[in-house]
């Protein structure tokens, strides 16, 4: 993987209508983005080769027609970027289908079954999955993200299951618990390993470097990435092919490794990406305990978030990488 910069995580606003038990952000300011500052990031992360977006928040459809006007802002000034948005589901019935379709797709955070959705989002489960149901009648690409925790580990095949039938698009993401109240629902590695298996077994889209563990082919493309290459080839891009951009204009290596390394007002998007020493650290991937001696170092990395998360550390050990349980023939 050589350095490019290809996602921008855009935090409109973290202004939210919920307040999700496992959310990494603890202060809900109603502070957005503006025009002019949105306008400023998309030139200049076009100057550096960004070809996607991710528009997420808090929760971003509380901007309004705003949100659809910053979208298609995108389509005028990087046509050829790919644009993503992540809600929690609950207003999308505001707007017509068709308003979407500026979108490449719609992923919309949602747990399982009711009752731990709720428990989990507060009371929208229903609610949720009918506005669901009726963007995917119209046509748009609709992916519903779980995000595993110690919550809903055990109910994930079911609700995966129902959701596959149902003719949906699933993913799933894990907890990093970037506020220190969360690392009582993070995973252990060994519910990690299952969530894992559970999600490459029924195919559904991983976001996360650690699948490498037990996705065959994956393993055996990213072996033969290595062997002919030294460096980076794959895993945590945080830093190396994406940056995340609050509603305050901070900048940071990703949304779930939350140490600034910048802010929009005082520098450049160039200056922070060429010039950061956290950035270039990441880079290096010189990383310690079980990751730095991993034969899988340069093409996963573990999750540098987890790492900082539990550690303080950038280059710590990945805490939850299930590998050590498969080196010693545990999972």
């Amino acid at each position: 993987m050589g350095l490019g910069l290809h996602l921008i995580i855009v935090e409109l606003t973290h202004a939210c209508n919920l307040r999700c038990k496992h959310c990494y952000l603890s202060n809900f300011s109603s502070t957005s983005i503006a025009k002019d500052d949105f306008i400023n990031i998309i030139v200049q992360s076009k100057d550096l080769g960004a070809w996607a977006y991710a528009f997420t928040g808090g929760e971003p459809l509380l901007l309004g027609e705003r949100l659809f006007e910053y979208a298609n802002l995108v389509v005028k000034l990087n046509p050829k970027a790919k644009i993503y948005l992540e809600t929690n589901g609950t207003l999308l019935h505001l707007y017509p289908p068709k308003a979407f379709e500026v979108f490449n797709n719609v992923q919309v955070s949602l747990e399982e079954p009711k009752d731990i959705n709720d428990f989990i989002r507060g009371k929208a489960f229903s609610k949720v999955l009918n506005n669901v149901f009726r963007l995917k009648a119209y046509g748009i690409e609709v992916i519903i993200n779980i995000t595993v925790n110690k919550i809903n580990i055990n109910t994930l095949r079911e609700f995966i299951e129902a959701l596959l039938k149902e003719g949906l698009k699933v993913g799933i993401q894990f907890l990093t618990p970037t506020r220190p109240e969360l690392k009582r629902l993070a995973l252990s590695r060994r519910e990690f390993a299952r969530a894992l298996k559970v999600a490459i077994k029924l195919g559904v889209k991983i976001d996360d470097p650690r699948r490498i563990l037990f996705d065959k082919h994956l393993c055996e493309q990213a072996l033969a990435k290595i062997r002919k290459k030294k460096g980076i080839v794959g895993g945590c891009t945080a830093g190396i092919a994406t940056l995340a951009i609050d509603p305050s204009l901070n900048v940071y290596p990703c949304s779930r490794l939350r140490i600034k390394i910048g802010n929009l007002r005082k520098q450049t998007l160039d200056k922070i990406w060429l010039e950061n020493d956290l950035l270039w650290l990441l880079r290096k991937r010189e990383l310690k305990g079980k990751c730095g001696k991993c034969i899988f170092k340069y093409a996963c990395g573990g999750c540098r978030g987890d790492a900082y998360a539990i550690y303080g550390d950038v280059l710590a050990e990945d805490p939850f990488c299930p590998y050590v349980l498969v080196e010693k023939g545990i999972c």
